[in-house]
């Protein structure tokens, strides 16, 4: 099933053509009765290509072309780390390197960092805790002794491990948000080893995220108006569902851009029910709200346009999108800002069967980045098109179809395509651009993550829900007609107690709290 998924165009078209050949259309006795052909060949559709973007790092720009992609040797990032990296740890897990290799890597990752506009004032404090120690007692202890050695709070901690085990992964990443409030970095034990620079490189895109930096923006043109002039808000949302046999509840994330570049992010999860893909009311309330004053507070005005990206829809939940998201959304601005800004919501979504074969693609025979279709195979009716925004590295790629399925904002179609695609190249920890909006990208990264946060004590209370707000339960109201009134108390209707809240251990600080809420953490 492997090797049938990553094929390339050439030999995926083959085998198509191929299973079309075996069906026989032609000799079917039902399908001559009825009289009905089916074409036997593929549809020709027309398709254009837009413009790549020059991406803007802090010495110079890079202008990819219709590759794709580039390179970070001799390139200074756009915004460094605003904080030094004064207080930070490298902590071997399980004994899996020794310690002149744990500190080789910590040479050549400071060298790396430096060179691409980071600061760094300390080397860290290596540790290597007894094997069999229970990791949330070395998450502790290594904060421990990080702030003591450093007379500071801890501000990133690494974690180097001997391979990808997510259980441990997980833990480790749940001890550090949850228990002290700190930014983690894992990497591998094998890399480490070999403390490649282009793997440095690639860590450092990652810690300068979490540190409050930038990575790139988009360059502008001395004669070009920008395409984004006033103040606009992007908003990613995306619901993740655990296994259903297992009990396991439904998360939401939503990811809020916070600054002119829309590059940087905030982001807030919750339970979200169970089996439940509509966003509560509640937790729009409570996720959105304090995002929307942090921003207004930033910029010292309101949003003009809003733009809410949506994961994972499908097409017949597109008015319980409307009814209940936006409604909320809509709420949510007045109550905090006291104005409502022209929003426009957009549905993404990957899980679909549309594959396009390019006459001209790239040297794999996929299409090259830009790649748009909005005729022939979209809605007749809809506002929605596919976009091919990245390279794929193997197989065939698969387009992100976009349904624009209400637009206050008025912009022109060309523009709003170029924005959706041009700003896949600011995904902060690529040299590439990605398939689907950073938006939606970050939400289903914090969904993932936030997923470490569950509270599974027997003894957790079901979240407390203001009784202005409707909850939804699994399947959720189906239209507008259905009872807005929750009467079933099946067990799975029960509300599933909230999230574990960062830094609600006892060795967290307040201030390593407000930290660690300020900065790009899920990344």
């Amino acid at each position: 099933m492997i090797k049938f998924a990553v094929q390339r165009p050439p030999q995926r078209q083959a085998q198509i053509m191929k299973m079309v050949q075996n069906l026989e259309w032609d000799k079917d006795r039902y399908l001559s009765h009825f009289g009905i052909k089916i074409n036997p060949t593929m549809t020709k559709i027309p398709a254009k290509l837009l413009p790549n973007p020059v991406i803007q790092y802090g010495n110079k720009p890079v202008d990819p072309k219709m590759t794709g992609r580039w390179d970070l040797r001799g390139i200074r990032f756009a915004v460094p780390n605003p904080q030094p990296l004064v207080s930070w740890a490298l902590v071997i897990i399980d004994n899996c390197v020794d310690k002149p290799c744990a500190e080789n890597f910590a040479k050549t990752f400071r060298n790396v960092y430096a060179s691409h506009g980071g600061r760094i004032a300390n080397d860290p404090i290596i540790l290597a805790p007894p094997r069999g120690t229970p990791l949330e007692g070395v998450v502790g202890a290594a904060y421990e002794k990080c702030g003591t050695n450093f007379k500071a709070d801890p501000q990133l901690m690494f974690y180097i491990l001997r391979d990808k085990a997510a259980i441990i992964y997980d833990r480790l990443k749940a001890a550090n948000d949850c228990q002290v409030a700190c930014l983690s970095q894992m990497v591998q034990a094998q890399h480490v080893r070999k403390a490649a620079p282009q793997y440095c490189s690639n860590v450092c895109m990652k810690v300068n995220a979490k540190l409050g930096g930038q990575t790139s923006r988009l360059a502008v043109k001395a004669n070009q108006k920008p395409l984004i002039n006033i103040p606009t808000m992007m908003i990613g949302v995306d619901i993740s569902h655990g296994s259903t046999a297992a009990g396991n509840v439904s998360t939401a994330a939503m990811c809020v851009s916070m600054d002119r570049d829309i590059a940087i992010y905030d982001a807030a999860v919750q339970t979200n029910g169970r089996g439940v893909e509509i966003l509560q009311p509640h937790n729009m309330h409570s996720m959105l709200g304090p995002l929307v004053t942090k921003w207004r507070k930033k910029f010292n005005t309101a949003p003009q346009h809003v733009f809410y990206l949506r994961d994972g829809v499908s097409e017949g939940q597109f008015a319980h999108v409307m009814e209940f998201e936006i409604e909320e959304l809509k709420k949510v601005f007045k109550e905090s800002i006291g104005v409502i800004p022209k929003v426009t919501v957009i549905i993404a979504t990957k899980r679909h069967h549309i594959r396009f074969f390019p006459e001209r693609g790239d040297k794999n025979g996929n299409c090259l980045p830009g790649t748009l279709v909005e005729r022939e195979v979209t809605h007749p009716f809809h506002y929605d098109f596919y976009l091919c925004s990245h390279v794929a590295i193997q197989g065939t790629a698969r387009p992100v179809h976009y349904n624009v399925i209400h637009d206050e904002c008025g912009l022109k179609p060309d523009d709003l395509q170029r924005i959706l695609y041009h700003q896949c190249y600011q995904y902060c920890r690529s040299t590439t651009p990605v398939s689907i909006h950073p938006a939606v990208y970050y939400a289903h990264l914090a969904g993932t993550r936030a997923r470490h946060h569950e509270n599974k004590s027997a003894n957790a209370e079901p979240m407390v829900v203001d009784s202005r707000h409707l909850v939804l339960t699994r399947p959720g109201p189906m239209s507008k007609s259905d009872s807005r009134t929750v009467t079933s108390r099946s067990e799975d209707d029960v509300v599933p107690p909230p999230l574990l809240k960062v830094g609600c251990g006892s060795k967290a600080r307040p201030s390593a709290i407000r930290t660690f809420e300020n900065t790009m953490w899920w990344v």
